[in-house]
């Protein structure tokens, strides 16, 4: 079915399945991947990973939803800049909401993260990493990801 294979292309540009197309058809892999998504629950993200490996691995998906990642990471950033408020974020307060997610990351590993999720467009800001802090656009910090691609 082609569905299969649409879908997660569609979810790396930012456009997510509706729930009724996901139920019609049976994808429960693909409602936990969008809930993920739109949540920023990466716990969740691996859990379907990891059951659905075999699967994805037979019919070459893999790969595309392992690039799905990073946008699981966008939307736990942006829910922890909502919750914290304000353009600056220090590094702990991003390490506690990644630690929440079972995610545990060096100083130099969320740089790492940050400066990717900067460099493809998906969030609007610099690091300061001297002061351990990520300085975010006032107008528009996380941009839809659907409009990078156009």
């Amino acid at each position: 079915m082609i569905l299969f294979f649409l879908i997660p292309v569609n979810m790396i540009f930012g456009l997510l399945p509706p729930k009724s197309l996901l139920t019609k058809f049976h994808f429960s892999m693909y409602s936990k991947l969008s809930q993920a998504i739109q949540t920023g629950n990466l716990q969740l993200y691996e859990e379907v990973l990891a059951n659905y490996e075999r699967v994805l691995i037979n019919r070459n998906l893999y790969l595309t939803v392992i690039s799905l990642k990073i946008l699981v990471q966008r939307s736990l950033l942006k829910s922890i800049l909502s919750v914290f408020g304000g353009a600056q974020i220090p590094f702990r307060v991003i390490h506690v909401g990644l630690n929440l997610q079972n995610q545990h990351l060096s100083d130099e590993e969320l740089c790492s993260l940050l400066s990717l999720l900067k460099y493809k467009g998906y969030l609007k800001g610099y690091v300061a990493y001297p002061q351990r802090v990520l300085v975010v656009s006032k107008n528009l910090p996380f941009p839809p990801v659907a409009s990078l691609f156009k």
